[in-house]
């Protein structure tokens, strides 16, 4: 009789464990907290973390809890929503947050239900948003892409590759905002007309308004972008934020050494944007 061989017991798999998610952080503005859980790059591209620039917004907001109190508020380029999230503690009446990034939009799902009850309530949603959907070419009907930007191509394609992890943002005709708020959202020359072209089509009149938190990296880029505002009928103003100035003449923020010593600017620019005939109606009104 011949024996059979026991069957060999099978090898164990092995699996390359998963690195462990990011803690939940506190940051504390005042008397107002959020909570935030940042992503991977993988997940988040560069809106994984959170930079300084959203940081640096959060503080003009909460020095100024006004320009917020009662107001619609639309986050562009939300990241992982650190701004827009504050902007719902410090008294908004709603608050949307966007981005393109799947990875993101998860993310800022996440956070917006981590924050506590707050008091007044104030309604967060999350959408996908991608600018150029605001660009449209009238006569084609379809979304310019600019040729020079690797970005806005880039997050074409990757928006589109997967189905969106929140809805759509509503079209401009159907929903305008009070404040639109973004931190680090011109670092790509494809940014500088379709950023206008949504705050032109997105802000209320005619006392909507935007507020911007943004590192100077080309200076010409900046010049080009609020030439572009001028263009789309906005009224701006462009100042070098106090501690991040260096001697500029002409009221802005100079190209500084990196925040890292990598080349990324230390100067920083807050630009706010509004439509002129809301400086006509208030000197009508004197």
């Amino acid at each position: 009789m011949v024996e059979l061989a026991a069957a060999a017991a099978p090898a164990e798999e092995k699996t390359t464990p998963k690195p462990a998610s990011p803690p939940l952080r506190c940051f504390d503005f005042g008397s107002a907290s959020v909570w935030i859980q940042e992503t991977s790059y993988a997940d988040g591209g560069l809106g994984w973390r959170v930079w300084p620039s959203a940081a640096r917004l959060c503080g003009r907001l909460a020095a100024a809890p006004g320009t917020v109190a009662g107001r619609r508020v639309l986050e562009l380029g939300s990241g992982v929503g650190l701004a827009g999230l504050l902007a719902s503690r410090l008294g908004a009446a709603s608050v949307v947050l966007s981005d393109a990034l799947p990875g993101l939009l998860h993310a800022l799902v996440r956070n917006a239900a981590a924050q506590p009850p707050s008091d007044p309530s104030c309604a967060v949603s999350v959408r996908h948003f991608l600018w150029e959907d605001d660009y449209l070419d009238g006569s084609a009907g379809a979304a310019i892409v600019d040729p020079d930007s690797l970005l806005a191509s880039q997050l074409r394609r990757l928006a589109t590759d997967a189905l969106p992890a929140a809805p759509c943002l509503e079209p401009a005709s159907e929903r305008v905002f009070d404040l639109i708020i973004a931190a680090d959202v011109l670092y790509d020359w494809g940014q500088r007309r379709p950023l206008p072209r949504v705050l032109a089509r997105r802000l209320a009149r005619p006392h909507g308004r935007a507020l911007l938190a943004c590192p100077v990296r080309d200076r010409t880029l900046l010049d080009a972008f609020v030439a572009q505002l001028t263009r789309e009928g906005l009224g701006w103003s462009c100042e070098p934020a106090a501690e991040a100035a260096h001697g500029a003449s002409d009221g802005r923020a100079d190209e500084g050494k990196g925040e890292d010593g990598e080349g990324e600017a230390l100067a920083h620019v807050d630009i706010d944007v509004w439509w002129p005939e809301a400086e006509e109606a208030g000197a009508a009104a004197c």
